[in-house]
């Protein structure tokens, strides 16, 4: 059915998913339904977690007017860094894992 390189699909995959458009890989190599699919949820993901991170770090510090001891305000600036951490592996992460199920697909299929 494939006649494309899995490596070059790979590679296109992880650039792509690096640059905002995970999916470019699964078009490359013929799987185009999966790529419009990742084309079109990976930056809505990561749209979407981004806000909910900032909307973490506001809720943090309208805590600080609201909360006089402060505890709340504290509890929610840890839990917008440790967000941010998780998010920040997950888009440097998301693009590979992506790259190396694309690759295998594409060694079943030869």
């Amino acid at each position: 059915m494939n006649k494309k390189d899995p490596n070059i699909a790979m590679i296109i995959e992880i650039v792509g998913g690096y640059l905002g458009l995970l999916g470019l890989g699964y078009i490359y190599a013929g799987f185009t339904i999966e790529g419009i699919i990742r084309l079109v949820a990976w930056p809505i993901v990561l749209v979407v977690t981004y806000f909910g991170i900032v909307g973490v770090g506001f809720s943090s510090i309208l805590a600080l007017f609201s909360d006089p001891s402060g505890v709340l305000s504290i509890f929610l600036a840890i839990l917008m860094l440790v967000l941010a951490l998780v998010w920040t592996i997950a888009v440097f992460i998301a693009p590979v894992i992506s790259a190396l199920m694309l690759k295998g697909k594409m060694s079943i299929w030869r």
